[in-house]
């Protein structure tokens, strides 16, 4: 059975603005993103700062496989909570499509490098094949991107399959954050 046209996306999403119009901006724009939909704040010059120790701006940035170790580790919330970040890189365009839509569903955002730069990927339009079986197989039709160089509505995009090229695709970043005294296998 074939379930063509599914949309799974974070609706009520803000995005965060990149301060500056750099690679690397955009990247820390994103991850502020990301993790202030879990509920993590660290305002995106952190992030810079962080990765550069200082403020610079990086047009030439493109050491994405590098950012997980950058922002995995322990923090706290505002509310004084702790909470554990882990990220994961895949290289290419992705192709677990199943983890892309369970993310999304729960609210949680990715962050996707297409051509060098830095987009939330906050939705999908994919097809789902169902096996007689009940085996699924998910194949992804678009991805509704957010661009944070922009602002308000300037920042929708779509990545269409078929389209544009999935080479083009540097790869994908997933982060998410679990209570810091929660085990690994209890996630």
């Amino acid at each position: 059975m074939r379930r063509p046209g599914q949309l799974v996306d974070v609706p009520t999403l803000t995005v965060t603005v990149a301060a500056q119009r750099c690679r690397d901006w955009a990247w820390a724009a994103a991850l502020d993103t990301v993790l202030g939909v879990q509920g993590v704040k660290r305002g995106q010059k952190y992030w810079i700062s962080k990765l550069h120790g200082g403020e610079l701006c990086d047009d030439d940035f493109n050491r994405f496989e590098d950012l997980p170790r950058l922002i995995e580790g322990e923090y706290a919330r505002e509310d004084g909570s702790k909470v554990r970040v882990s990220a994961g890189y895949t290289i290419g365009a992705p192709t677990n499509v199943d983890n892309l839509i369970v993310s999304l569903q729960h609210g949680r955002p990715l962050i996707l490098f297409w051509k060098a730069h830095a987009y939330v990927l906050a939705g999908m339009v994919y097809d789902e094949y169902v096996a007689p079986s009940g085996q699924r197989i998910f194949e992804v039709r678009e991805m509704k991107l957010r661009d944070p160089y922009l602002s308000g509505g300037k920042q929708f995009l779509t990545f269409v399959k078929g389209t544009d090229d999935a080479n083009d695709i540097n790869g994908l970043m997933q982060v998410t954050v679990t209570p810091a005294d929660q085990q690994p296998w209890q996630r």
